[in-house]
């Protein structure tokens, strides 16, 4: 029965994994195909700004955002912009997944382990810091809160 009972938890933990991860693919192939349709767009402007077959006067290129030219310099900067709004948002929705069905005391030692920061847990989880101390001394976890 034990074993059965093991054998049925590792299934659903697998299960909320995949589940989970199919989730992150499907967010991140969204974002590629939104990408690819600005890449698109803006590939079609330069090619009619570069050809000569240009059905809009350089004041639209220049006012229009999609048909913006942008150098290969301003194209790396933006890439890096995205590339970190994107893992920040992945972070914080993951951890935000994982949280949400804890306790605040499970809340707090998970960030804690994590190695958040107790100043960046009590804005996460929206306790005071007297609460947090409280919580960190009664569980006796002062260890893994290396800033208190």
């Amino acid at each position: 029965n034990k074993v059965k009972e093991e054998i049925n938890s590792i299934i659903i933990n697998l299960n909320e994994t995949t589940l989970n991860n199919i989730s992150l693919i499907e967010e991140k192939k969204k974002s590629l195909d939104k990408r690819i349709i600005l890449a698109d767009k803006k590939s079609a402007g330069l090619k009619s700004v570069l050809t000569g077959n240009n059905q809009y006067n350089n004041e639209d290129i220049l006012l229009n955002s999609n048909l913006k030219i942008y150098s290969p310099k301003d194209i790396i900067k933006q890439n890096k912009k995205n590339i970190e709004n994107e893992k920040k948002e992945t972070k914080t929705k993951t951890i935000d997944d994982e949280i949400k069905n804890l306790s605040i005391i499970e809340k707090a030692i998970f960030l804690l382990k994590k190695g958040w920061s107790v100043k960046d847990i009590q804005k996460k989880i929206g306790i005071s810091s007297g609460e947090l101390e409280l919580l960190i001394n009664i569980e006796n976890i002062r260890d893994l809160a290396y800033d208190l």
